[in-house]
């Protein structure tokens, strides 16, 4: 179900996420940082810049709800997922729940990244 209006300006007045990090899974596995892209421009928005609620389904699965605000655009991106302690990402599309791999960025996207991040302007503090 898409997010309302209500609720993201709800979900944008939470703590930052980057408050619940790590999330620690009984595994080991964890997660240090959340990130999203913008909707409209693609920059990337830091776990800083993104409000919203950690709740944990069951030992092994945590579900993130959250809205990212990038500061060039001025505009809230919704965030709705789940990260089981494989560091999978489960995304529900079309009615069915998507599971994404969590894979470690290659040398040559590391270094794309990088370099779109040296392109653009710097960000206000």
């Amino acid at each position: 179900m898409p997010m309302t209006q209500e609720r993201a300006k709800e979900l944008a007045s939470q703590p930052s996420l980057s408050e619940h990090l790590p999330i620690i899974f009984g595994n080991g596995n964890r997660v240090t940082c959340l990130s999203t892209n913008c909707l409209r421009c693609e920059a990337e928005i830091p776990s800083a810049s993104i409000n919203g609620e950690l709740r944990w389904l069951l030992p092994h699965v945590v579900q993130v709800e959250a809205v990212g605000y990038c500061r060039q655009c001025n505009l809230l991106t919704p965030l709705g997922y789940r990260i089981d302690d494989q560091l999978a990402i489960l995304t529900l599309q079309h009615g069915h729940w998507q599971r994404f791999e969590s894979r470690p960025a290659s040398l040559l996207a590391r270094c794309r990244r990088w370099l779109r991040g040296m392109a653009s302007p710097p960000r206000p503090r």
